[in-house]
């Protein structure tokens, strides 16, 4: 019997969630706190770019501090982000 979080569990969560939601923010928003959790982390977040990789669309969170969570996240959506201006100057090449 597989454990929820081991990593074949966790994929074919991600791969089903995929599958059966077609809104890409919505598939976000199930999956992540699932990786979290699997992961050992607390807080994670995934930002959501608009076409050209510029302005952020969306971000999916978990786990975020109350100031962080404020008016949807508007802090991540908005503010300066160390991970968003180096996605933007194209030297963040993975998930950090």
């Amino acid at each position: 019997m597989r454990r929820q979080d081991d990593p074949v569990s966790i994929l074919h969560t991600v791969a089903a969630t995929l599958n059966q939601v077609p809104d890409v923010r919505d598939a976000m928003a199930r999956i992540l706190p699932r990786l979290t959790r699997a992961l050992g982390l607390h807080t994670a977040w995934m930002f959501l770019f608009e076409t050209g990789g510029t302005d952020v669309a969306d971000v999916a969170y978990t786990g975020l501090p109350p100031a962080l969570r404020e008016h949807r996240a508007r802090p991540l959506r908005e503010g300066d982000c160390h991970c968003q201006d180096s996605f933007r100057a194209g030297e963040l090449t993975r998930a950090v």
